[in-house]
């Protein structure tokens, strides 16, 4: 299987889908190493255009669908109200 990469403005998109709107700088910082190396969005310097991208498969895993994380949120807030009870 081909590993599609995206730019910066696809990565932007792909989290709007999924509910997290976020404005250029955002995701440009989160992309970007901070003081320890680490960055919030694993991102990868691209040999030819030199600039940074991120695998689409380590972007789902990070943030996965609305309708994915639904059912848990729902199976969480049950098991809170029956422990209160």
């Amino acid at each position: 299987m081909v590993e599609k990469y995206l730019d910066r403005q696809q990565v932007r998109e792909r989290l709007a889908e999924r509910g997290v709107t976020l404005n250029d700088r955002q995701v440009r910082r989160a992309m970007e190493p901070d003081a320890e190396g680490k960055r919030v969005i694993p991102a990868v310097k691209c040999p030819i255009r030199k600039c940074l991208i991120v695998r689409q498969s380590d972007l789902e895993k990070l943030y996965p669908s609305r309708d994915a994380v639904a059912p848990q949120t729902a199976r969480a807030r049950r098991a809170e109200e029956r422990h209160a009870r």
